[in-house]
C-alpha cells in the first residue's frame, strides 16, 4: 500500500486501503487480525479471483425475467442511500427507461450501524414470504424518517401482510436464517 501511495497519481484502491488501516490501528486493532482482515478484503478485489453465484430464483424481482440486463441490489431496508436509490432503480425498470431492458433483483443486507436494519431486514423478509415485498419496502423508503421498530407491523399490515402471519414469520428462525443468508451472499 505504502508502495502504491507513493507514485505520482496513486491508484484509488490504495487511498481507500490506506484508510481503512488507519481506522483499524486506531481502532487498537493489532497486525495479524489487521493483515488477516486485508487479506479476506483481496480475495473478493483481484482479478481473477473467487466468482460468487448469486441466488436470484427466491429474491424479490422487478421486471421482466428475460430482460437482457440483471440488476441485483444488496441494500439495507434502514440505509438513507438505498432509500433514495432504490425506489428510484425500481421505478426505471417498472416504467421507465429500464422498463423491458433491465430486471431489478433485491437482497436484503442489514447493516449493523443502521438503526432497525435488523428488525426492518426481518419485516421486509416476512413481507417477501407473504408476496408483498415491493409494497412493504416502498413504504419502508417512502416513511423512512418516521421510522420506529414498533411501526414495522403496522407498515406491513398497510402494504398488504397478514398480521398474524407477519408476526408469526418475523419470529420464525428460518425468517432470521434467510436474512443471515442474503446477507452472508
Amino acid at each position: 500500500v505504502a508502495v502504491c501511495l507513493g507514485v505520482v497519481e496513486p491508484y484509488p484502491l490504495a487511498r481507500r486501503m490506506a484508510g481503512e488501516i488507519c481506522r483499524r490501528v486506531h481502532r487498537g486493532q493489532d497486525d495479524a487480525t489487521i493483515d488477516h482482515a486485508l487479506k479476506l478484503r483481496a480475495r473478493t478485489m483481484m482479478v481473477g479471483g473467487p466468482t460468487a453465484e448469486i441466488d436470484t430464483a427466491v429474491a424479490p424481482a422487478l421486471g421482466s425475467a428475460e430482460a437482457p440486463v440483471t440488476i441485483v441490489e444488496y441494500a439495507c431496508v434502514r440505509c438513507p442511500f438505498c432509500s433514495k436509490l432504490t425506489p428510484a432503480i425500481a421505478e426505471a425498470v417498472r416504467s421507465g427507461a429500464l422498463q423491458g431492458k433491465a430486471r431489478l433483483v433485491f437482497k436484503l443486507f442489514p447493516i449493523k450501524g443502521h438503526d432497525g436494519s435488523t428488525e426492518s431486514g426481518l419485516a421486509a423478509m416476512a413481507a417477501h414470504l407473504q408476496g408483498r415485498f415491493w409494497p412493504f419496502l416502498e413504504l419502508a423508503y417512502a416513511r423512512y424518517d418516521s421510522f420506529s421498530v414498533d411501526a414495522l407491523p403496522g407498515w406491513a399490515a398497510e402494504a398488504g401482510c397478514d398480521t398474524g402471519e407477519q408476526a408469526r414469520l418475523v419470529a420464525e428462525a428460518s425468517t432470521r436464517d434467510a436474512l443471515v443468508q442474503s446477507k452472508r451472499e
